[in-house]
Formats: structure tokens, C-alpha cells, sequence
């Protein structure tokens, strides 16, 4: 700006030197004027230097207008730039001052006295913003009247003056927003402590008032305004919750006194815990002496009831007379000594419950009566106690002897269960010789116990009645009368058993013995006809021949063999009943290993015979003896269906079932045995008939159908078995 006015200058110095050849052209003019005839030539100089006049004039004049309005301009910017120094500094020492504010209290005249600070301070700022105003519109305006370089370091002048300004302001309006805030949580939780302080006190007021008396309905009446007191402090907890937070939310904001909220809030809470811990207490000490109270009257009612029942037991007692001296009366009278002594404990209870009830009540009202109420029953206890231990000691006495004498007794009823137990344990009768001597020896062992206890029992019997004739009646002598004969009643009916089980042993034993004397008969027999039938020899080839030897075969069969199988069955019979006979746990192998033998060895005997019958009957085929066959063959199966006929039903039983197995096996055996005669046959009758005369040849038709029926027949019943 200084530049442009020093240029300005000089301009208009050197328009001002000009001048003089203006006014040196002006008298040039005049004097060609006066020179010059014609008119037209001077109008024209006259035209040409009032030109160049004019044109001089208005160069000048915008000189001097350019060379003031700079002055203007340069004096204008001295003064915003004195302004904006001026501003600065102000601003400056403004900033200064904020920055060392007092830093924001939690306590409420602090915090007040900072509001006002803040209010004095905003004023201060609301009379500055005027001189902003007009240093920022002074700078504004020179902005106009500036280009170039002069003209952004202004506008950038401006720009921070705004911002520092703005930022001033910012910074006070954050300030005067905390301090507002943090009053008005201080005035809250103020509003808060105002209010729960005094309901506390109430509390510890109320809470002091309440007393435990030795009365129920006193101690209801307690107990409900504490259950109302608590309801009451319930309801309240959420103005703890309240200034709690109140308390925090003030601590948020303030910088400095924290320990004043935080101090006053610990010290109200506290307050409040103490208060709820006092009516907890309280409560739970006035709930346990009432529930004292209640177990004593409780205890004390069962106490007296039991007492009661003690005394009546014993006016019972005395009214019986001698008819009391017997156990049983002994018995009731130690179970009620046992339950006295039992009783002991409740009484001793009732006195403790009672000492501390007086002990813990806030009025000595009612106290005598609850300790009046608790001795009385403990010296009632006493008594009755002492009575009854002497008319135990005294019963004790008396029937001393009676119980020596049921002890006795008692001996011989276990005696009996043992015995009774020691019959029943008895394994069942066995099925092998030796097991039958062991039990036959166990059996006459037990008799002859059982008959000791039954001679021990006819003693005791007798001198119960002598008791009876010569001393004082007691029901228990009666009762011992009783058990005495009711032990030999028992007695009778196992010596019944005891004699069942002897007879049992000693049958089985005879029926065994006879079961192994016809099974010796039986083998030495079978052995016999097992040498007669291997020394027969091989089958001859001349019809006369094998006609002998059938004959000696079919007496073989006749003496022999058919005798055996009657034989054969009475053993099976026998040794069948003893097997079927014999209990489930009782074991029969020895028996049917023997059975099973014997049985092979006949199987094996009766299966030679078949072969042999067979082999003959082919020999007679082949030496054209087909009748003699066929007869042979039909007498087999007449035998056999006679036996089919004779076989029983099939048994329920498993050892009767397993024996008939056996024996279906043997028919078995002996028909497939048979087939190929009966299939040797029927060839051979075929043959022969398809060459014999036509009566021959029908009668043979005849036969062979007649045997292939009956052997189908027999084939099916013995499949269907």
C-alpha cells in the first residue's frame, strides 16, 4: 500500500512538470494564432490545444484522486492493524485468564461462586464481540481496496482473527456448559442426600422401638411392624440406587472435591447397610425367640402329655395287684423307664429354651411364669422316674426265678427251629446207595434228638404244673403253660415228618436193592443168550439145513429172547420210578448210566436176531423157499405190532420221555433192519408170480399186498410216534 502511494506520488510530481509544457504549448498556440489569417486554422489550434488541455486536467485530477484515496487506504490499514494488535492482546490475555480457571468443584458453593464467574466473564466477552465486529468489517472493507499479495496475507489476517475468536468462544461456551452441568448434579444429588438422610434416622428410630417380649401376641405385633419396616426400606432402595448414581454422574463431571460426594455417599450407604444389617438381625432374633417359644410351649405340651401317660400306666399297675408280677407288665414298665429316660432330654431341652427366653426377652414380664412352667414339669419328671425304676427293681426281683425257667423254655423252642431247620435242609431222598446210607444214618441220628427234646419238653411241662400248685398265680407261668404245650404240639408234628422222611429213605432203599437184583438177573441172562446167539453158526446153503437152523432160531427166540424182553421191561419199570420219582435236584446218573448200558447191550443183541432172521428168510428165498419166508416175516410183524399196540402215551415227564426215545430208537433200528427182507421178499414173490398158474399167481398177489400194507402201516405208526 505504502508502494502504491510512493508511485502515486511521483506520478502526479511528474504531471505537475508537465504542466509547464502545457502552459509553453498554450502560448506556442496563442502565438500561431496571431500568425495565421484564416479562421478555420485557428478555430483548428484552438480545438487541438483545448484537447490536449482537457485531456491534461482529467490526467491530474485522477492523479490527486489516487494519491488521496491511498492516503485514505494506508490510514485505514494502520488503524486495523492497530485494532487487530489491540484484539489479540485482549484475546490473549483472555485465553490466559480461562486457562487458569479454578478447576470445576463437586461442591455446591464452589460450583455456584463458578457461575457467577462465568456470567461476570460472558459479559466481558459480549461488550468485546462489538470491537470484533468492527475490526472485522474495517478489515473487510481494506480488503477491498487491496490485490495482490497485500491482498491474501490480509484476508488470511482476517481468517485467524475469526478463528481464534470462534475457538475463544468455543472454549468459554464448554467451560460455562461443565460448570452448568456440574451445578445442576450437585443440586440433584444434594436433592437426594436431603432426602434419604432423614429416612434413615426414621428407620434407626422405628428400629430402636421394637422389643421382644415373653408374650406371642406382642411378639406377632413385632415381628409385623419389622416385616413393615422392611417393606418400607424395599421400596426405599431405589433412592440408594438414585443418589448412588446421582453421586457418580456428579463425580463424572467435576475435576476437584471428589472426596466430598464420595465421602457423604459412603457414609449414607453405610448408613443404609447398617440399618438393613440391624433389621435383619432383627428380624431373624425375633423370629428364632419366637420360634423358641413356640418349640417350648411345644416341647413342654409333649412333655406334660407323656407324664400324663406315665401316671395313668402306673395307677393301672398298682389296681392289677399281683396280677401285674409277669413280664409282660415288666416289659411295659421298662419300655416306659426307657422312654422316661428318653423323655429326660425334652425336659432338659424345655429348661435351656427357657433360660434363654428370659435370658433374650426385652421385658422381665412373663418371665416367672415360662420358669415356673419348666420346673414344674422337670420335678414332675423326677417323680414319675423314681417311681418307676423302684417297681422295675421290684418286679426284677419277684420274677427272677419265673425267668430262669422261661429261659429254659426259650432254649428248647430254638432248639426246635433248629431242628425244624435241620429237617427241611435235608437234601430229597437220593438215588444211589451210598448217598441212601448217609441219609438213612442222618435221619435215625435226628430221631433220636427230637426224642430228647420231646422227654425235655414232658419235664418242663410237669414241673410248670407243679410251679402252678405251689406258688402265688402269674399270668406269665399261665402263658409258659401254654408255650409248653404248644411246643409239644409242634414237636408231634415234626417227629410225623421226621418218621415220613425215615420211611421214604428206607423204601427207596428196598426198591433199589430190587432194582439192582432183577437188573443182575437180567445181564447174566442176556449174557447168556449174547453166547448163544454168537455161537451159532453161519447160514447154511441147503434148503433141509436152514430149516434146522430157523427151527433152532425160532426156539432161540421162543426160550430166550421173549423171556428177556419181559425182563427187559420189569427193569426198565423199576429203574424208570426211581428216576421219575426222584426229586429235581436229586441226581439219577449213576442209575441211568446203568440202564443205558444194559439197554445197549439188548439193542445191540436184538439187532444180531434181526440180521439173523433176515439172513435166513433170504436163504429160504433163494432156495425157493418163498412161503416159509413170507410166513417167517409175517410173524416178525406180528410180534412187533403187538408191541407198537402196547406202547404207552407219550409222558409229560422228562425222564419218561428221554427212556421212550430210547426205546423208539430200538424200533427204529429193528424196522430198517427188516427192510430189506420185506424188499427181498416182494421181488421174490413178483418173479414168482409172473410165472405161477393164474390161481397161484393171485393168491401170491394177495400176500405180497397184504404185507406191503401192514408194513406201511407199521412204517407210519412208528413215524408218527
Amino acid at each position: 500500500m505504502s508502494q502504491q502511494l510512493e508511485t502515486a506520488q511521483k506520478m502526479k510530481q511528474e504531471i505537475e512538470q508537465e504542466a509547464k509544457q502545457i502552459q509553453a504549448a498554450q502560448a506556442l498556440c496563442e502565438e500561431l494564432s496571431a500568425l495565421v489569417k484564416e479562421e478555420y486554422l485557428k478555430a483548428e489550434l484552438s480545438r487541438q490545444l483545448e484537447g490536449i488541455l482537457k485531456s491534461f486536467k482529467d490526467i491530474e485530477q485522477r492523479a490527486e484522486n489516487h494519491v488521496q484515496h491511498l492516503q485514505l487506504a494506508c490510514a485505514s490499514s494502520h488503524q486495523f492493524q492497530q485494532m487487530s494488535r489491540e484484539f489479540q492482546a485482549w484475546l490473549d490475555t483472555k485465553k490466559a485468564e480461562l486457562n487458569k480457571s479454578q478447576p470445576i468443584s463437586a461442591k455446591l458453593d464452589v460450583l455456584e461462586s463458578l457461575m457467577k464467574d462465568q456470567e461476570d466473564f460472558n459479559k466481558t466477552l459480549t461488550t468485546q464481540s462489538s470491537i470484533y465486529e468492527k475490526a472485522i468489517e474495517e478489515g473487510e472493507k481494506l480488503l477491498l481496496e487491496t490485490q495482490g499479495s497485500e491482498k491474501a496475507a490480509l484476508q488470511s489476517q482476517l481468517n485467524t482473527i475469526k478463528t481464534h475468536w470462534d475457538g475463544f468462544n468455543k472454549q468459554v461456551k464448554e467451560r460455562e456448559d461443565k460448570v452448568k452441568d456440574c451445578l445442576g448434579k450437585a443440586l440433584k444429588h444434594k436433592e437426594h442426600v436431603e432426602t434419604l438422610r432423614p429416612w434413615i434416622d426414621k428407620c434407626q428410630s422405628n428400629l430402636e422401638e421394637i422389643k421382644f417380649y415373653l408374650d406371642p401376641a406382642e411378639t406377632e405385633k413385632s415381628i409385623a411392624k419389622l416385616k413393615s419396616l422392611q417393606k418400607e426400606m424395599d421400596q426405599h432402595f431405589g433412592m440408594v440406587e438414585l443418589l448412588n448414581n446421582a453421586a457418580n454422574s456428579l463425580l463424572s463431571v467435576c475435576e476437584t472435591d471428589k472426596e466430598v460426594v464420595t465421602d457423604e455417599n459412603k457414609s449414607l450407604n453405610q448408613k443404609v447397610d447398617m440399618v438393613t444389617e440391624q433389621l435383619h438381625t432383627k428380624k431373624f432374633s425375633l423370629e428364632n425367640m419366637a420360634q423358641k417359644f413356640k418349640e417350648f410351649q411345644e416341647v413342654s405340651k409333649e412333655a406334660k402329655r407323656q407324664l400324663q401317660c406315665a401316671k395313668e400306666q402306673l395307677e393301672v399297675h398298682d389296681s392289677l395287684g399281683p396280677q401285674a408280677y409277669s413280664s409282660k407288665y415288666l416289659t411295659m414298665l421298662q419300655t416306659q423307664q426307657k422312654s422316661l429316660q428318653a423323655l429326660k432330654q425334652q425336659v432338659d431341652l424345655a429348661k435351656g429354651l427357657a433360660r434363654d427366653l428370659v435370658a433374650e426377652a426385652s421385658d422381665s414380664k412373663g418371665a416367672s411364669d415360662v420358669l415356673l412352667q419348666a420346673e414344674t414339669v422337670a420335678q414332675e419328671h423326677n417323680v414319675l422316674s423314681q417311681q418307676v425304676d423302684e417297681k422295675c427293681s421290684f418286679l426284677e426281683t419277684k420274677l427272677q426265678g419265673i425267668g430262669h425257667f422261661q429261659n429254659t423254655i426259650r432254649e428248647m423252642f430254638s432248639q426246635f427251629a433248629e431242628f425244624d431247620d435241620e429237617l427241611d435242609s435235608m437234601a430229597p431222598v437220593g438215588r444211589d446207595v451210598d448217598t441212601l446210607q448217609k441219609q438213612k444214618e442222618a435221619i435215625t441220628a435226628f430221631l433220636k434228638k427230637l426224642e430228647a427234646l420231646i422227654a425235655s419238653n414232658d419235664n418242663a411241662n410237669k414241673t410248670c404244673k407243679l410251679m402252678l400248685a405251689t406258688e402265688e398265680t402269674s399270668p406269665d407261668l399261665v402263658g409258659i403253660k401254654r408255650d409248653l404245650e404248644a411246643l409239644s404240639k409242634q414237636c408231634k408234628k415234626l417227629l410225623d415228618r421226621a418218621q415220613a422222611r425215615e420211611e421214604q429213605v428206607e423204601g427207596t432203599i428196598e426198591r433199589l436193592g430190587d432194582f439192582y437184583s432183577k437188573l443182575k438177573e437180567f445181564s447174566t441172562l442176556l449174557q447168556k443168550a449174547e453166547e448163544h446167539e454168537e455161537s451159532q453158526g453161519p447160514v447154511a446153503m441147503e434148503t433141509e439145513t436152514i430149516n434146522q437152523q430157523l427151527n433152532v432160531f425160532k426156539v432161540f427166540q421162543k426160550e430166550e429172547i421173549e423171556p428177556l424182553q419181559v425182563k427187559q421191561q420189569d427193569v426198565n419199570w423199576l429203574g424208570q420210578g426211581l428216576i421219575q420219582s426222584a426229586a429235581n435236584s436229586t441226581s439219577t446218573q449213576a442209575l441211568e448210566q446203568d440202564l443205558d448200558d444194559v439197554n445197549a447191550r439188548w439193542k445191540t443183541l436184538n439187532k444180531k436176531v434181526a440180521q439173523r432172521a433176515a439172513q435166513l428168510q433170504e436163504a429160504l428165498l433163494h432156495c425157493g423157499r418163498f412161503q416159509d419166508a413170507l410166513e417167517s416175516l409175517l410173524s416178525w410183524m406180528v410180534d412187533t405190532e403187538e408191541l407198537v399196540a402196547n406202547q404207552k402215551p407219550p409222558s409229560a415227564e422228562f425222564k419218561v420221555v428221554k427212556a421212550q426215545i430210547q426205546e423208539q430208537k430200538l424200533l427204529q433200528r429193528l424196522l430198517d433192519d427188516r427192510k430189506s427182507t420185506v424188499e427181498v421178499i416182494k421181488r421174490e414173490g413178483e418173479k414168482i408170480a409172473a410165472t405161477a398158474e393164474p390161481a397161484d399167481k393171485v393168491k401170491i398177489l394177495k400176500q405180497l399186498s397184504l404185507l406191503d400194507s401192514r408194513w406201511e402201516a407199521l412204517l407210519n405208526k412208528a413215524e408218527t410216534r
